[in-house]
């Protein structure tokens, strides 16, 4: 509860935000890569074959996710 006191009375500087943004897109970057690693596992396992554009989709949807549920989580604190 305190540090959400700090973080909204910005006690701990005025760049500590790009901080955080930067940890969240680190976090959206990593949760992307990891769903779109499992997408070509499995799509390599059952056969099909699909196109780059499928696997770029697949990242940006799952790094958007990734990135929303984080900062819900931040937010919250």
């Amino acid at each position: 509860m305190i540090y959400s006191v700090i973080f909204a009375e910005g006690g701990l500087g005025r760049d500590f935000i790009y901080i955080i943004i930067a940890i969240l897109l680190g976090i959206a970057m990593i949760g992307g890569a990891v769903s779109t690693l499992i997408s070509l596992i499995i799509n390599s396992l059952s056969g099909h074959k699909k196109e780059t554009k499928y696997y770029l989709m697949v990242f940006g949807m799952c790094a958007l996710i990734t990135l929303v549920i984080s900062g819900m989580v931040c937010g919250s604190l």
